[in-house]
């Protein structure tokens, strides 16, 4: 079974080999090793797009490349092939991280494909994963970064409704849940994060500065910051959470991808946050995609836009009810515990036009 990677150095080819070709167990496992390392940090999407292909699996989402790698530390033992020679007929499942954004990639592969019309042109977002994060970048036509449009449309239809589905302060919501604080969880019952903080504090500080303050203090490791005098567990989490860094010299995000240490600390803390956001958005977007794929028309970092013919059409409404309540618990299917995500649910007839329908908390 061959598997060929693409990098901007041109192709490297890796063998894999089944049991009993008659090839060494340790050959087949250090074929395996060098295949899960190239995943193990930055990834670009066509990698994965590229593998799926070159193990001829079929590009659906059940089934993904990442349940052939077997997770196993050779140099840890004293004879290996004999260990290889027990495991090798049980190929354990990949890293669930992994093989989410294996699926997700598939997802950003069929956004790439079916295009846009912009102006009565043909684009073609580029979705590219490589990102420290993982979070999405477009390349080619930026439509995450697009202002609102009345000429941007999926290609061959100018008659749709969008619809919005917006997480509130995902990356606040996702550090609260790490760290499990109350007082932090109930602000985002009685409204959200920054108008609760603005509220409580006398200056009475409008909720974009409270915003801008909250997110800076957080990604800064401000401790003394007055704001987490409100969430005092949620201070000590980031304390320990830092601490723990420098000890072990790695964090894990909430499906355990591991952000080494390196030079800036402050990147790799930013990293475990705003990669479990992206674990969540990419379990989503699976999901969704899964029951509506005609409807998914773009993913812009912390919502998805779904685009419906008409509301007369016969799965509005089913589309309406189902891919909010996936978005409120993405991650449910993977974590016994997982964090309930708020979410404003939009609806508008041209791109960035739309208008809040309802808020989830």
């Amino acid at each position: 079974m061959k598997s060929l990677v693409s990098d901007d150095a041109g192709q490297r080819e890796y063998i894999f080999y089944l049991k009993g070709t008659g090839l060494k167990l340790r050959q087949i496992h250090e074929n395996m090793g060098m295949f899960s390392k190239e995943f193990e940090t930055e990834c670009m999407v066509v990698d994965f797009k590229t593998h799926l292909k070159a193990f001829k699996l079929p590009i659906h989402l059940n089934y993904n490349i990442y349940d052939k790698v077997l997770p196993f530390d050779i140099s840890s033992v004293k004879n290996p092939e004999k260990v290889m020679e027990e495991t090798i007929g049980k190929l354990s499942v990949g890293k669930t991280w992994e093989s989410l954004r294996a699926k997700a990639s598939v997802v950003y592969q069929h956004l790439e494909n079916n295009g846009l019309s912009y102006f009565n042109n043909d684009e073609y977002p580029i979705y590219r994963l490589d990102t420290v994060t993982g979070r999405s970048k477009t390349l080619g036509f930026n439509i995450q970064g697009q202002q609102e449009c009345h000429d941007l449309f999926p290609r061959n239809s100018d008659k749709i409704l969008y619809i919005h589905l917006d997480w509130t302060a995902a990356d606040i919501k996702m550090a609260s849940f790490m760290a499990g604080d109350p007082k932090l969880e109930e602000s985002f019952t009685v409204s959200d994060p920054y108008t609760y903080v603005s509220e409580y504090f006398e200056s009475k500080l409008p909720r974009d500065e409270v915003k801008t303050q909250f997110l800076q203090a957080l990604y800064k490791l401000a401790f003394d910051d007055p704001i987490f005098d409100l969430f005092p567990k949620f201070r000590e989490h980031m304390e320990e959470t830092k601490e723990s860094m420098h000890k072990n010299g790695y964090i894990d995000s909430i499906l355990g991808r591991r952000f080494r240490l390196r030079d800036n600390a402050l990147s790799t803390f930013n990293s475990h946050i705003q990669g479990s956001v992206v674990h969540a958005m990419q379990a989503t977007l699976v999901r969704i995609f899964e029951m509506f794929p005609n409807a998914v028309f773009a993913e812009i970092h912390d919502s998805i836009v779904l685009a419906i013919h008409s509301v007369k059409s016969g799965n509005f409404n089913t589309v309406l009810d189902a891919a909010p309540k996936i978005m409120l618990d993405p991650l449910s299917p993977y974590l016994k515990f997982s964090p309930r995500m708020p979410l404003k649910v939009s609806l508008g007839k041209h791109w960035k036009g739309w208008k809040l329908l309802r808020v989830y908390k």
